[in-house]
């Protein structure tokens, strides 16, 4: 697991993880929603994510080279939030900071997760990768997977860490101890298309 795709989110008293997908020319950092200090604000029951730009919010893992970032998406039941760039007119500096710290982070591809059990790997606070299982429910249209047989403890601190299939490929999102949502269920497909199209911009 590559720890150039994996960033720091979060404030003081309150941080995760999150990771990179898309490319250096168009990064989007995929986190758990309850990372963020707090939620954009709400018109009833639309939540009006755009309109929130978070100071500082993600970093390295050693905690350096913070940099704003704007919730392009946010599903407080999945539990599930995009990041990506500020306003590159009226935050100028801070938009360069986060193109900054794009080129120089790894990007992970987004993958599908079947029904069943499917071996993958997760990080750990130590940025250690250890192997577990995850099981999808049942049910039509789940949206979430069941963190099975790990040798190790999720703690505090791993929210937002991507599960990654053999192949490399990130299928959801540490939220807590023992469930996550499926990426490919749960982003919406302007988001998937959006990181699968730079991606592919930038592999050529």
């Amino acid at each position: 697991m590559a720890i150039e795709s994996i960033a720091k989110v979060g404030v003081k008293g309150k941080s995760g993880r999150g990771f990179w997908v898309g490319s250096p020319g168009v990064g989007l950092i995929v986190t758990a929603a309850h990372c963020l200090p707090h939620y954009p604000p709400r018109e009833g029951d639309v939540a009006f994510s755009h309109e929130r730009t978070y100071r500082d919010l993600v970093a390295r893992l050693d905690g350096k080279g913070a940099c704003w970032v704007e919730c392009i998406f946010l599903d407080p039941v999945a539990d599930l939030a995009v990041l990506a760039e500020p306003d590159n007119q009226s935050l100028y500096e801070e938009s360069c900071k986060f193109s900054d710290f794009a080129s120089r982070s790894g990007f992970l591809e987004i993958g599908s997760l079947a029904d069943g059990e499917t071996p993958v790997r997760i990080m750990l606070n130590n940025s250690e990768s250890i192997p577990c299982i995850v099981e999808t429910n049942s049910r039509p249209y789940s949206r979430t997977f069941v963190i099975k047989k790990t040798d190790r403890e999720i703690k505090g601190g791993m929210s937002g860490s991507p599960i990654l299939t053999d192949d490399g490929k990130v299928v959801g999102v540490i939220c807590n101890n023992a469930t996550g949502p499926i990426l490919s269920r749960c982003l919406p497909p302007w988001i998937t298309n959006l990181a699968k199209t730079a991606r592919e911009k930038f592999a050529f």
